[in-house]
């Protein structure tokens, strides 16, 4: 029996053993992560004969572990491993991926591994030189996997790594070349496993006996309280000028009941922030004396309001002259009847610019 074969006898029975060992240990504790991890693991290599250093060497490697599902594991990354002696040496760093065949889903887990890749080696003595090779690679092993929290946790394997170089490599003769690596690294998780769905909880029903009491009706609610009354709103005042003043004047009467009115409604009322007076006359006279005529009526009112303590900020007075006249009278000849008859259009109007209302 050659040297290969009985490694792999011994591979075969020790996974066995694995597998039923895991099955055994991780009953009660199988809880599957599907999130990615990382592996950081040390290796010692035992380099095949064929090479001109074949002792023990040491290193490491980082791979990415990829879940597929409950049993399937992908493995993604590098290694490196060298031996040196006596000027003889042996350098290999490997970069693949390798597939993980896991018995159980969670806790320990025994496995299995095939996987493949590109081996860079490097590997001489003083006598021949040093020789440099990129070649395929192939490993196979075995190993198992154990968490210490749900996202802490380690690697063990042994594995066999073949590489085959394109040409028989002098004076070693060698073209294929088998060596045995044993790797243990710590696993840390991209987060836990998730929670498990709550377990639906058993009811029992029981019928109890009831006693029913008549209770009296609740009283019924008082009455709302009554709304408080709105407050005084500011409406649209129109006034004559023969209310107000004389034909032809801007010179206010002795009694002005209608005034007294608008300034106790301000007075009484301060959501009116400001109202607007606006003095016209009528068509008789010119433009200018009428637009003096109106804008004098129209202060004469404010004053008026000011004297009634109606703050002056509350208040702007405007003439506008003959503007927007109420009444025509072209049919009108004479004086005294045409005067008579344009009478509406010399009016004061005191119009509300702001103010607030209550609504039922």
């Amino acid at each position: 029996m050659t040297r290969h074969q009985s490694r792999a006898l011994h591979a075969l029975a020790a996974a066995a053993a694995l597998a039923c060992a895991g099955h055994a240990l991780a009953q009660g504790n199988e809880t599957y992560n599907p999130n990615a991890y990382i592996l950081l693991n040390g290796s010692a290599v035992k380099p095949d004969s064929k090479y001109p250093e074949d002792k023990t060497g040491w290193g490491g490697g980082l791979k990415v572990g990829i879940p597929l599902n409950p049993s399937w594991d992908l493995q993604v990354g590098g290694n490196y491993a060298a031996s040196t002696d006596h000027g003889a040496n042996f350098h290999q760093t490997l970069a693949g991926v390798d597939a993980l065949y896991l018995f159980t889903p969670g806790g320990f887990r025994p496995f299995v591994l095939l996987g493949a890749g590109a081996a860079r080696d490097h590997f001489g003595d003083g006598v021949n030189g040093t020789f440099r090779k990129t070649a395929p690679y192939i490993n196979a092993g075995l190993g198992f996997q154990y968490k210490f929290t749900p996202t802490l946790g380690m690697q063990a394997d042994i594995r066999e790594v073949g590489t085959f170089y394109s040409g028989r490599v002098q004076p070693y003769d060698m073209k294929h070349t088998a060596n045995t690596y044993a790797n243990v690294g710590l696993t840390w998780a991209f987060g836990g496993p998730p929670a498990p769905a709550p377990v639906p909880v058993a009811t029992t029903t029981r019928t109890v006996e009831t006693t029913t009491v008549t209770t009296p009706p609740p009283p019924p609610p008082p009455p709302p309280a009554p709304l408080p009354p709105p407050p005084p709103v500011m409406k649209k005042y129109t006034l004559s000028a023969s209310e107000l003043f004389g034909f032809d004047s801007a010179r206010l009467g002795p009694n002005q009941p209608k005034l007294d009115e608008v300034a106790a409604t301000m007075k009484a009322n301060t959501d009116i922030a400001s109202v607007t007076i606006v003095g016209y006359t009528d068509r008789l006279g010119s433009k200018q004396y009428n637009q003096s005529l109106s804008e004098k009526r129209a202060n004469a009112v404010k004053a008026y309001l000011e004297s009634k303590g109606v703050a002056g900020n509350r208040l702007t007075a405007v003439g506008k002259g003959e503007a927007d006249p109420v009444v025509e009278c072209k049919d009108q000849k004479k004086r005294p009847a045409l005067i008579k008859c344009l009478e509406p259009n010399r009016r004061v109007e005191i119009e509300p610019v702001t103010f607030t209302k209550q609504v039922n």
